[in-house]
């Protein structure tokens, strides 16, 4: 229907004619995407949480900073900052090859050491929708995430959550399920970071290892 509509004003302006109005009730797709980041997603409103500091979580970057751990992750987050300085980069998928060989302890650590030291707005995923964990990580109920934007079409802003004195903001998984590739291979998806994407400076996704599943 657009592209008839488009062909019309074309016509008219070779005519001479002034731009038809576009039919009621139908909005121009690009104009709504374009303004969507900016006037919907209110991060400031978003629920506040704490990251437990608790050895077990092996979240080092809160609970020894100081240590062997914390320094590679922050000579990491370093080498990052400046690849950016020569290439685009602002979004991140952490994998590996099998499981347990720690994808959401480098994923939750990098993330919180881009915003404590540098000082910008990051988000991370959890994109494990098989094996969600880091909402354990995170001291969060893995209950509503992105499974229930899914299924609901739940506003992006009432599942982010945001870390106590960082600018840090989660994005839990939501309920596991078996066969994730129908939300991950979807436009939807695609849509949804390329909303989220332009209101953070890096975007940092835990995912499931890639040998056994195509899901990363």
């Amino acid at each position: 229907m657009s592209r008839i509509f488009e062909a019309l004003q074309k016509s008219n302006a070779e005519l001479g004619h002034a731009p038809a109005p576009p039919p009621e009730g139908e909005a121009d797709a690009s104009e709504l995407l374009q303004q969507a980041p900016h006037d919907s997603l209110q991060l400031d409103q978003c629920a506040n949480f704490v990251i437990p500091a608790v050895p077990q979580n092996r979240i080092v970057m809160m609970t020894d900073g100081k240590g062997l751990g914390a320094e590679k992750i922050r000579v990491l987050s370093t080498k990052l900052r400046h690849l950016r300085q020569k290439r685009r980069l602002s979004r991140l998928l952490v994998t590996s090859c099998m499981k347990g060989e720690g994808k959401s302890v480098v994923a939750s650590n990098l993330a919180i050491a881009l915003a404590k030291h540098g000082k910008v707005p990051v988000l991370l995923i959890d994109g494990d929708f098989r094996l969600p964990g880091l909402s354990r990580m995170m001291g969060l109920d893995n209950g509503m995430g992105m499974s229930t934007w899914w299924t609901n079409n739940t506003p992006p802003q009432q599942l982010l959550r945001r870390a106590s004195d960082l600018p840090l903001w989660f994005l839990a998984a939501g309920q596991p399920t078996e066969q994730p590739l129908e939300i991950l291979q979807s436009r939807r998806l695609a849509d949804l970071l390329n909303l989220l994407s332009p209101r953070f400076e890096w975007v940092i996704i835990d995912s499931p290892p890639y040998a056994p599943l195509a899901d990363s």
